[in-house]
């Protein structure tokens, strides 16, 4: 959309034009002291040439043309893009593009359409919204037109997807099957020993006596247990928590959703793990200070209350106290302290 409100539009002169009005003054002043025309004339000339310029620069403004679009869903490694197209007309002067929010600073010279696109290089979350600034300096560098407004947009940060196969595995390891979760057959069509990227469904859940290997069994259906995934209740989320924990629910999330089922506990409220999931949780996160509530309800209707169980292994994610960059993950058999992606994608591959 173009610039819709010309309120925000200022013009003044540049430190340049500054300068000359300031020169402009003395020598009014040493002119008209000493009855010198020629100082006067040329005092005169200097401030015109600014108020000249102060006109140019916001009649070239007023001509530039500003259309901002995005609209997209990304990961912190792969974000979303937004895309600035802006429009000038002939002339010698250049015009600075920004976007504080998105880290954009630019200039541009030439006429016609210029394109710029920046990543949402931001924490997990949406971006609704973003403030452009373009400053278009006149021909004679002497004065300035700036022009501010917002524009909306509708770019969402999710979590990425990291491989959790090793670590659900571990924490539903301690499950026996009377807490197991039918999910269609459990036809088993063979044995064989337990290797990396095993889902949880495969364990085979009696001690194998051979060596004290782990076996897993080939079924036709899955028959893992239920994974419930609390976020906790808790207004003191920053940024780099979300993102730690947003990070560890999406993952467990989709590797147990693969298996037999995950429930995801937000604010108290118990909802089924889908791959829609992951933007919603994005979009709804506790941060400043606003608390999470209920994903918006299923287009398809009401699920079953098999469909949100909150029996079975949980994991509760809260945020560290005493570190604001920190996350606390507490599984059935122990709490762990993660720190950055890279501890969180090693505690996800069960390290």
């Amino acid at each position: 959309m173009a610039f819709p409100d010309r309120r925000l539009l200022t013009t003044r002169p540049t430190g340049v034009g500054w300068s000359v009005l300031a020169l402009a003054t003395v020598l009014y002043f040493a002119g008209s002291n000493i009855g010198s025309g020629w100082l006067v004339l040329l005092a005169a000339t200097l401030a015109a040439g600014v108020a000249v310029d102060v006109a140019g620069a916001r009649r070239l403004q007023q001509a530039t043309g500003c259309v901002v679009s995005g609209d997209g869903t990304g990961t912190i490694e792969a974000p979303p893009v937004v895309t600035i197209q802006v429009t000038r007309p002939q002339h010698p002067g250049s015009t600075l593009l920004a976007i504080p929010s998105l880290g954009l600073r630019t200039v541009l010279g030439e006429a016609g359409t210029s394109t710029v696109r920046a990543p949402v290089r931001r924490s997990v979350g949406p971006l609704d919204t973003v403030d452009v600034v373009l400053r278009t300096v006149g021909s004679l560098t002497l004065a300035a037109a700036v022009r501010r407004s917002g524009h909306e947009v509708r770019c969402t940060v999710v979590p990425s997807v990291h491989p959790a196969a090793e670590r659900l595995a571990r924490i539903v390891g301690g499950h026996g099957p009377q807490e197991r979760h039918r999910v269609g057959r459990d036809e088993v069509t063979g044995l064989r020993e337990h290797a990396a990227g095993d889902g949880s469904r495969l364990v085979h859940w009696r001690a194998s006596a051979r060596r004290g290997q782990l076996l897993v069994r080939d079924t036709s259906g899955s028959t893992g247990p239920h994974v419930r995934i609390e976020l906790a209740r808790d207004h003191g989320w920053t940024p780099p928590q979300m993102v730690l924990a947003t990070t560890v629910v999406t993952a467990l999330a989709t590797a147990a959703g693969a298996d037999s089922g995950a429930t995801l506990v937000l604010q108290g409220h118990p909802v089924e793990w889908t791959a829609t999931m992951a933007e919603q949780l994005a979009r709804q996160h506790p941060l400043g200070g606003s608390p999470v509530g209920p994903p918006s309800p299923d287009p398809g209707g009401p699920r079953g209350s098999r469909d949100a169980r909150t029996d079975g292994p949980g994991v509760v994610v809260r945020p560290d106290r005493d570190d604001p960059t920190a996350i606390v993950v507490s599984t059935p058999s122990d709490a762990t302290t993660l720190q950055s992606l890279e501890e969180v994608r090693g505690w996800l591959a069960g390290a």
